[in-house]
């Protein structure tokens, strides 16, 4: 297996996952996973296109029904973490090993090992591999202190990588935890969630999440519920600042247009982005204060009118008003 070419192991891995989704052949998925597992000692750059694949499948067969698949898969997944050649995930390999075998009893565990290194030497493709069902994990926690550590580590990855261009393929799989984590009911969860994605964003480019800014837009008119309106808004000022002024100069007009919506709902959205915005982009924001102020200053006028959805769009202006004051005065003191 190790002699195959490129062309090879993309013909070949097809018919290996094939083979693990069929019922009652477990003497053919004891063979893939055999196969699959002598894959992690082929080129270098074929293994790396192939571990997105190949990793989900052997800790899916973790949990066969039958014991011989089990036992393939976990030394399919030892063959992978004898690759990996960052001494530093070398070191924690059996508690991510134990996390994909045993969840519920592992993922704390492998977590804290991550949050604790000290990383001194680039994550190459076959631990990320290893890293990210872990992640997808942590994020789906229900502990609040687990969901903020997994975002935290995912928010640094890019940083770690040698190519951050190696985590693209595993995001289709992390970003649906991820928003929920920015949709979380507890504050603190959401601020871990939305710096999170404000730094894949800046070390991969928004192209990179081709549906997010859509997605953020259109969080801050969710009418469902106040606490996705303020993860929108959060998500979408860290969004912004990760992309530069120019990003933020582009998307102004919208943001205030929005600030004047019909709807109290989206009005309340994007005067809670006047909280956040002045606070991550700090002096960057002081030319837009022109533009803002007033928006501020008409979203507290909501509160003169009858109904509780006014009055939370003047709750949501006060404290944009309040950051805005803030971000004034230290222009005034500087």
């Amino acid at each position: 297996m190790s002699s195959l070419s490129a062309q090879g192991v993309k013909m070949v891995l097809p018919s290996l996952l094939r083979s693990l989704k069929e019922e009652d052949k477990w003497r053919a998925q004891h063979a893939a996973v055999e196969l699959m597992g002598s894959m992690a000692f082929v080129n270098p750059k074929q293994l790396s296109a192939t571990l997105p694949q190949l990793v989900p499948a052997l800790t899916t067969a973790l949990t066969h029904s039958h014991a011989k698949v089990r036992e393939s898969a976990s030394a399919a997944l030892q063959s992978v973490g004898s690759v990996i050649r960052n001494p530093e995930i070398s070191e924690i390999l059996p508690a991510l090993l134990h996390a994909l075998a045993e969840p519920a009893a592992g993922t704390d565990a492998a977590l804290s090992a991550l949050a604790h290194c000290q990383f001194e030497h680039c994550v190459d493709p076959p631990s990320l591999s290893l890293i990210v069902p872990v992640l997808q994990r942590g994020l789906r926690a229900p502990s609040a202190q687990a969901k903020r550590r997994t975002a935290h580590i995912t928010g640094n990855m890019c940083s770690l990588l040698a190519d951050p261009k190696d985590i693209l393929p595993y995001l289709d799989m992390m970003m649906p935890q991820l928003q929920s984590v920015l949709l979380d009911p507890i504050p603190e969860v959401r601020s871990t969630g939305a710096r999170a994605l404000g730094r894949l964003c800046a070390g991969l480019g928004v192209d990179a999440f081709p549906n997010l800014m859509a997605w953020l837009r259109e969080g801050l008119r969710r009418d469902s519920s106040a606490v996705e309106r303020a993860g929108a808004a959060q998500g979408l000022a860290e969004v912004l600042a990760a992309l530069g002024d120019e990003a933020v100069s582009d998307e102004l007009p919208a943001l205030l247009a929005g600030a004047e919506d019909p709807d109290p709902a989206a009005r309340e959205g994007h005067a809670a982005l006047w909280t956040h915005l002045p606070r991550v982009l700090g002096p960057r924001f002081e030319h837009h204060l022109g533009a803002v102020l007033p928006v501020v200053l008409a979203g507290l006028a909501d509160g003169a009118r009858a109904g509780s959805a006014r009055r939370a769009v003047k709750s949501a202006a006060v404290r944009g008003g309040a950051a805005n004051r803030r971000r004034a005065g230290a222009r005034g003191l500087s």
